[in-house]
């Protein structure tokens, strides 16, 4: 499955507003009781087919590398817990943002949510995985390899392996190892 859908509770605070603040905890000390609600944040996650990361919110973003993306919660979160193929993210709610409801809380919870579901569903199964392993490794010696990546550049060298992610790692002229994340590969 390429797409996953995730949810997650807004809340709303019944005591201690304001207290969960740097400001405020920092010399007082903090206290807030809070309680989750019938209203969510959603999130579609896309993994498949994608050649840049496109995150759709408020706005919408189209980049080509993580650290490019201005949302800082999504930048954030996927320089943290992702090492897959660029995807595109999705999220809308039941109220709109600034709404004291926990939103970025429950924003970010659906993102980790979504990310964890992708990584499980974007790997292929033990026994697919360990063919496609094989599959690479006897291709491997038998000559070159060129990789054509999503913005059409051009990459010659030699298989060294798979990263814990699934990223092929091409061994360069020049000695040096690049993992190729999203890309078509071809042998000879």
């Amino acid at each position: 499955m390429s797409v996953v859908f995730s949810r997650a509770p807004l809340r709303i605070s019944l005591g201690g507003g304001g207290t969960d603040l740097p400001s405020y905890y920092r010399e007082h000390g903090g206290f807030l009781v809070s309680g989750a609600i019938d209203k969510y944040a959603y999130m579609l996650t896309h993994t498949s087919f994608q050649r840049r990361y496109r995150m759709k919110y408020a706005e919408l973003e189209e980049v080509d590398e993580v650290s490019e993306i201005r949302h800082p919660i999504l930048r954030e979160t996927l320089l943290r817990h992702w090492c897959g193929s660029p995807l595109e993210i999705a999220s809308v709610a039941d109220v709109p943002a600034g709404t004291g409801m926990g939103s970025s809380g429950a924003y970010t919870v659906c993102l980790l949510k979504g990310l964890a579901l992708a990584r499980r569903t974007a790997v292929l199964e033990k026994e697919g995985a360990a063919a496609l392993l094989a599959a690479w490794q006897a291709h491997a010696h038998k000559g070159p390899l060129s990789v054509r990546l999503p913005d059409d550049t051009a990459l010659a060298g030699e298989f060294d392996g798979l990263d814990d992610c699934g990223g092929l790692i091409l061994r360069t002229s020049d000695g040096s190892r690049r993992t190729i994340n999203a890309g078509d590969a071809y042998f000879g």
